[in-house]
């Protein structure tokens, strides 16, 4: 496992620490540039494409202030490598007011304004593009590519997307008016047939086709995707489908759709399936919270086509509410472990769930555990187990769906699975696995929590087929022991949130803590003295994003989306909590 946990950080070095060694600068200007220039800070150039076609790997293109009405499309000559990325950056401070307007450019499909064919190592960040004929930010047959904190506004197909790739990391994007007006085709972020995918923190709205054959989902990932982290969207006001996991042709595995929220939605917030025969395998969706879809709440497999593999699907530990309906199961006969455990299904308006297939194997549903309030008919499906009350939520006029200490929601929830023997080490055989994610070699795994333990844990690796998992430090465990991800009580809760959104903390226990630099950016440094203790870097909605033991007084923080956290660090006992305000920037 040594070798494996040496693999996993390189990757993600090469991921997220672009741009090692910069070979040069140039500066591009819309207003006093000329292509004639040497390119400096002083002798700006004019067009982002003699930019694209002069850079090399290490440099980096400052793209000033200004509006670049393109006679062509923009499109990167060279590539960088693992460690000198190319970089298309926004001059600091001119951060979507360097505005790229492809009005005058008529694009055929398959491009778009900025356009990275069989390209690698290549940073796009901070610009506004607009008015496109087809894409916004085009990537086709390339590796390791970001996009991050750009707009986009007004294209007639996606925003962003990406085609056929490796390694693609869309993050902190605002999508609005993608697949726009109403023949637009698409989707709003579209990756197909591509491997290693992180879809993270982009606010998706106002977008998508309502012209027949048109597009217009929120995020699609289809057609023959690995490997692929969707977390932390915001995606409302959608003409279709919020997110959607499609196979399509070709044989779909390994995608983890979390903590996002997804409203206002004309057709169904979240679905997953098969439209064309590909396999859709290994799917979590999970910690979700999905309200006013004028549909439903979350669809598993739609399609009236019984030939299709639909297999491993976990839904845990999600929100539904004031849907149009619930959550429908359309598998047919080749559905296989549909496992859906700890959601809310709360005010949805038709029915809170049910499954619409008519020749799906029974015993091929494990439903147990969920909270129902609302209607639901005589045909409507409860599964295991169930709860009807109340959840309670804090105040859902303003659509906080955290719980109070009062909702039946909390400690009510079920572990997701169990150890099947006993022993000390850190690989664990479970019944089943499939509720996990290790990360898949792209981001952090999920953090995990066994019954009657206090310490949590991260997953480093995954066998889906034997049902193990590997963590990052060694334990024992007992047989039968519940295993969940992580919970701040005596049992996980249920819904999206654990209670009160934050960890809840004995304030006997709490001293002073003091990091530094905070803010901070790649490394926090702590005294010596909590060496061996552990830390745990806590969102404000209450998820570990992570949590290990201190070997350094300097802790790499990479990898982590900016925001502010709680920091926390704690004995092995638990006892002697420090706690403290984190932002990451």
């Amino acid at each position: 496992m040594i070798t494996k946990t040496i693999l996993r950080v390189t990757l993600l070095t090469i991921v997220f620490f672009t741009n090692s060694v910069r070979a040069n600068e140039y500066y591009v200007n819309a207003s006093t540039g000329n292509d004639t220039n040497t390119g400096s800070k002083n002798l700006p150039w004019k067009t982002i494409q003699k930019a694209a076609n002069s850079v090399v790997a290490g440099d980096t293109v400052f793209i000033m202030a200004g509006t670049y009405m393109l006679n062509q499309k923009i499109e990167p000559l060279n590539s960088g490598t693992a460690d000198n990325y190319i970089n298309y950056l926004a001059f600091p401070g001119d951060e979507q007011l360097a505005i790229i307007d492809g009005s005058n450019i008529p694009l055929p499909n398959w491009f778009g304004v900025f356009s990275i064919s069989s390209k690698n190592f290549i940073k796009v960040s901070g610009l506004q593009i607009r008015n496109s004929s087809y894409a916004g930010i085009f990537i086709e047959d390339s590796t390791h590519i970001i996009v991050e904190n750009n707009h986009t506004y007004q294209t007639y197909s996606s925003g962003i997307s990406a085609w056929n790739c490796d390694t693609i990391i869309i993050d902190n994007n605002e999508i609005r008016r993608a697949c726009w007006p109403t023949d637009g085709n698409q989707e709003c972020i579209s990756i197909s047939g591509t491997n290693h995918i992180i879809v993270k923190n982009n606010h998706v709205y106002d977008g998508g086709s309502i012209g027949f054959g048109g597009g217009g989902e929120g995020i699609d990932i289809k057609d023959g995707c690995t490997n692929a982290m969707v977390h932390d969207n915001l995606v409302h006001d959608i003409a279709s489908v919020g997110i959607y996991i499609d196979s399509y042709l070709n044989d779909q595995a390994k995608i983890k759709v979390f903590n996002n929220t997804i409203h206002h939605i004309k057709g169904t917030g979240i679905t997953a399936a098969s439209e064309e025969g590909g396999a859709l395998e290994n799917v979590i969706i999970s910690n979700n919270t999905v309200y006013n879809c004028d549909d439903r709440g979350l669809v598993i497999h739609w399609t009236d086509k019984p030939d299709y593999l639909i297999k491993n699907i976990h839904v845990q530990h999600n929100t539904f509410f004031e849907n149009g309906e619930g959550l429908d199961i359309g598998v047919h006969s080749l559905g296989e472990s549909i496992h859906i455990v700890n959601n809310i299904f709360s005010q949805n308006q038709v029915y809170q769930m049910q499954n619409s297939s008519e020749d799906l194997n029974q015993a091929q549903l494990h439903i147990k555990n969920n909270l129902f309030n609302g209607d639901n008919p005589s045909w409507a499906l409860f599964g295991d187990d169930f709860i009807e009350d109340d959840p309670k939520f804090e105040d859902v006029s303003s659509h906080d769906f955290h719980l109070p200490s009062s909702s039946p929601a909390v400690n009510n929830g079920v572990f997701l699975t169990e150890t099947v023997n006993s022993g000390t080490g850190t690989t664990i055989n479970l019944k089943n696995a499939g509720f996990f994610s290790d990360g898949y070699d792209i981001e952090q795994g999920d953090i995990i929590q066994f019954k009657g333990q206090t310490q949590a844990h991260e997953i480093i690796d995954i066998d889906y087929i034997q049902h193990t998992i590997t963590l990052n430090e060694t334990i024992t465990w007992n047989i039968g022991d519940g295993v969940s991800l992580a919970y701040n009580d005596e049992t996980p809760d249920i819904g999206a949130f654990e209670y009160d959104g934050t960890i809840v903390l004995p304030t006997d226990d709490i001293e002073s803590l003091t990091i530094y630099p905070n803010p901070a950016n790649d490394i926090v440094n702590v005294s010596e003295k909590y060496i061996n203790d552990y830390y745990q870097i806590i969102s404000l909605t209450g998820s570990i994003v992570r949590n290990q033991k201190i070997i350094s007084p300097k802790i790499n923080i990479s990898g982590i989306s900016t925001g502010v956290y709680l920091f926390r660090i704690m004995g092995e006992d638990s006892k002697n909590i420090l706690i403290t305000k984190l932002i990451i920037e």
